[in-house]
């Protein structure tokens, strides 16, 4: 991780961390008003600026975007003692993104510059028919799933996260119709999905985990619905966005490995056992702070079985794993 630190030292990185904290900030606040949990999160398709930077730029991204966030809420009139934790899960978030994608960049790299049959260059075969088949089908069946749930059950009460959820499941599977008919948007988008679904998950996970902390809101909501607004929002966008960008970057010389040089950007020590890690961490760190607040525990009396503290000291050695697993990939 020393190139979060080392970065300040190249004005190049200073620069590009200033210009995805303008374009974070700035953009976020039209979006403040599609509020999903007042005060804490909203729809917020700009997530896919981190992401983006963070593939490109790497710490001078992860830094944009914290500061961005940061901006962000104090523009929007959201700041907060949460905003501490959304400043250090925004500079996961891209950072994530930054450590999972450098394999992915030098290969598009290498691929964007190999001739193909037709003698232009591009990308490798699309996804055969019959794995677009099964993603469209997919896709389907989980927006009909949305559109036919949308109305909560007959005397029961729907809250704004029924609806988010199905919000989420609609987007989804539009998502998987997309990618499985357009095939450039494909090609592009199967590849990302590891380093969405991680990064949001990583972002949540910490905000989250900070307003469990502070016991403004309970990991369970909170951190749910930041994972899956910022997976769904990239996982939709970044495929879009990432071939018109990359290859402009690398001739620009804007690429982490074209700005710093080599002694100031870590080698990863244990590249697979740190991806492990990671995901097992995440995972664990989401399946206690939702397990411990639904199922069997929701049943028991005054909570029976939570520590009085509250759910955040036994996540607390699963984001430790995970951030442990993120420094070591």
């Amino acid at each position: 991780m020393r190139e979060l630190l080392t970065m300040w030292q190249s004005t190049k990185m200073v620069v590009l961390a200033a210009l995805t904290a303008a374009l974070y900030g700035g953009l976020t606040v039209p979006f403040k008003a599609l509020v999903i949990l007042p005060g804490f999160t909203e729809i917020r398709p700009t997530v896919v600026i981190p992401v983006l930077m963070g593939i490109i730029a790497g710490p001078a991204g992860a830094w944009g975007a914290a500061i961005g966030n940061l901006i962000g809420d104090i523009l929007g009139g959201t700041q907060g003692p949460s905003s501490a934790f959304g400043f250090i899960g925004n500079l996961g978030f891209a950072y994530t993104a930054y450590k999972l994608y450098r394999g992915p960049v030098s290969r598009e790299l290498a691929l964007a510059e190999v001739p193909n049959e037709m003698g232009a260059t591009g990308r490798g075969p699309a996804p055969t028919w019959l794995g677009r088949l099964i993603l469209g089908v997919l896709g389907a069946l989980v927006a009909v799933a949305a559109v036919v749930t949308w109305s909560p059950g007959e005397g029961s009460q729907a809250g704004w996260t029924h609806y988010a959820g199905r919000v989420a499941l609609l987007l989804a599977g539009a998502g998987l119709v997309a990618t499985a008919t357009l095939r450039r948007w494909g090609e592009s988008m199967l590849p990302v999905l590891p380093t969405a679904v991680a990064s949001s998950m990583m972002c949540g996970g910490i905000i989250g985990f900070g307003t469990e902390v502070l016991g403004s809101q309970p990991f369970g909501f909170l951190a749910s619905i930041i994972a899956i607004n910022n997976a769904v929002a990239i996982a939709l966008l970044l495929p879009l966005l990432l071939p018109a960008v990359l290859p402009r970057a690398k001739r620009w010389g804007l690429l982490v490995a074209d700005v710093l040089p080599p002694d100031d950007i870590s080698v990863p020590r244990a590249p697979r056992m740190g991806r492990c890690l990671m995901w097992i961490g995440l995972v664990g760190l989401y399946a206690v702070g939702l397990g411990l607040y639904s199922g069997e525990f929701a049943a028991l009396p005054d909570r029976a079985g939570l520590p009085a503290a509250g759910v955040w000291p036994v996540q607390a050695p699963f984001l430790a794993l995970a951030l442990i697993g993120l420094a070591l990939a």
